[in-house]
């Protein structure tokens, strides 16, 4: 159990002002570098996937290919293993719910190095949605 001097002495730490202002310009350097590499990363994902299904969807389309495109990127990086493939299950059936094409998606997937297994789930071919458009 901690002693009261340990409680009282992170107290008056934590409440003074430079111990703070230290806590937070280190905190907001660590996040600027962060922040300016998912930013990179996130454009560059853009710019594939754009490339990718130039003139195969319609453009009003292609902004839920680059969310699925995103996602599978963010799985990618915070998942590992087993349960990395089982998001990426998730996330392609959640997308091919809403209408996505399963071949586009896993065209998508082997952009970021992942082997199709598969291909299941969404609308099949390169239609979208039941309509077809």
């Amino acid at each position: 159990m901690r002693t009261d001097k340990f409680r009282k002495d992170k107290y008056e730490k934590k409440i003074r002002g430079d111990v703070a202002k230290i806590r937070i310009d280190r905190y907001g350097k660590t996040q600027k570098g962060l922040f300016k590499s998912r930013i990179q990363d996130q454009v560059e994902i853009e710019r594939k996937v754009k490339s990718l299904l130039a003139g195969k969807v319609p453009s009003n389309m292609l902004v839920y290919y680059i969310i699925f495109a995103k996602q599978l990127y963010k799985v990618i990086r915070t998942h590992k293993g087993d349960n990395q493939k089982v998001e990426i299950e998730i996330l392609q059936k959640t997308w091919g719910k809403r209408g996505l094409s399963s071949l586009l998606m896993s065209e998508i997937k082997k952009l970021f190095g992942i082997v199709v297994e598969k291909v299941g789930y969404g609308v099949g071919g390169y239609g979208m949605g039941k309509y077809g458009w």
